[in-house]
């Protein structure tokens, strides 16, 4: 009698599986191709993050050199600011006298 409902029901057992699990592979199949469609996208994005930090690695300079070149840039202001103190010093000197003439 075991024999014959083990005969019976294996049949119906791996039928009632098939049916349960082809929808879940189905399921399974989606979600696996979702997954490497977003692999690929972060691939993509990280080749693109990859090549943008070895743009700006190219283009980075120490800071030593970047501190000197503020301290020129600093002193070039200054200088400036130094010649347009003298120019307007000069100038106002020329219109007083000017007003003192006329």
């Amino acid at each position: 009698a075991a024999a014959d409902e083990a005969e019976r029901t294996q049949p119906e057992a791996a039928a009632d599986e098939a049916e349960r699990t082809q929808p879940e592979a189905a399921d399974d199949e989606a979600e696996r191709q979702r997954l490497e469609a977003e692999l690929a996208e972060l691939e993509k994005e990280t080749a693109e993050l990859d090549a943008k930090a070895e743009e700006l690695e190219k283009d980075a300079r120490p800071l030593s050199e970047l501190e000197a070149e503020a301290a020129e840039v600093k002193k070039q202001r200054q200088q400036l600011a130094a010649d347009i103190d003298a120019a307007q010093a000069k100038l106002d000197e020329q219109q007083a006298e000017y007003d003192r003439v006329m």
